[in-house]
């Protein structure tokens, strides 16, 4: 269907949006899938836009080999399981440039090899799990990676560059121990031989009336072995 300057599928399984070169919408989505399997996203120019790929309670998805420009909300948003976003461009997304989120626990991601560059966020994950973010490179963004109210069990950050990005990573009202968030050799503007701090605050929940908010608490996660040089990750940083 074709609806709201959206292009997009519905409860289908098997699906290729492919080589739909320099789509150009006004405003509202662009490529939108919901409630489907194995659809493929691979090789599309998309500039301008809201939310410009968004894919809804889908599984086994890949998002592939996309260059995606100046959305003025979100590039990428998913919810679902075992989905891949791997090989995007992603410039000057004015919120995020990748959004997992959902409220039954998002999980079993691969997020690879993609540049996110001049975005508010590179990646933003809410509610998820078992996600693994590996080879991309995070520049010039507002916060490379948010984590926020997640389990975050089981998820790995690692072997990617951060360059020149206002925080690396912010995460919020996650459990404090968070063993299984794992930042692991990950390089952080310059060769460093010490551990590499990342901030997170804990909300401790107090309910007053009808309102309930947080304390804030600051604690840190930490990269135990930060890269010394940055990784070879193609269109990244040289």
């Amino acid at each position: 269907p074709d609806w709201m300057g959206q292009v997009g599928v519905y409860r289908v399984s098997h699906f290729l949006f492919a080589d739909n070169d320099a789509i150009h919408p006004n405003d509202a989505n662009t490529l939108y899938v919901e409630e489907s399997s194995y659809v493929v996203i691979e090789n599309n120019t998309l500039i301008h836009g809201q939310i410009q790929v968004q894919i809804i309670n889908s599984h086994e998805c890949r998002i592939v080999n996309n260059t995606l420009l100046n959305a003025s909300m979100d590039s990428i948003e998913l919810s679902g399981n075992n989905n891949t976003i791997s090989g995007n461009i992603i410039d000057n997304a004015s919120e995020n440039a990748i959004y997992v989120f959902g409220s039954n626990y998002q999980s079993d991601y691969h997020i690879l090899q993609n540049r996110l560059v001049n975005c508010g966020a590179g990646i933003k994950l809410w509610d998820c799990k078992d996600m693994l973010i590996e080879n991309n490179e995070f520049r010039n963004d507002s916060v490379a990676v948010e984590v926020i109210e997640s389990r975050a069990s089981s998820t790995r950050v690692t072997h990617n560059n951060f360059i020149n990005n206002r925080m690396n990573a912010f995460l919020l009202a996650c459990p404090l121990l968070l063993s299984n968030l794992i930042f692991f050799n990950n390089y952080y503007n310059r060769p460093r031989i010490l551990p590499k701090p990342l901030l997170g605050v804990f909300l401790i929940p107090i309910i007053g009336g009808d309102i309930a908010f947080g304390i804030p608490i600051p604690w840190f996660c930490f990269d135990w072995h930060p890269a010394k040089q940055p990784y070879d990750i193609p269109g990244g940083f040289q």
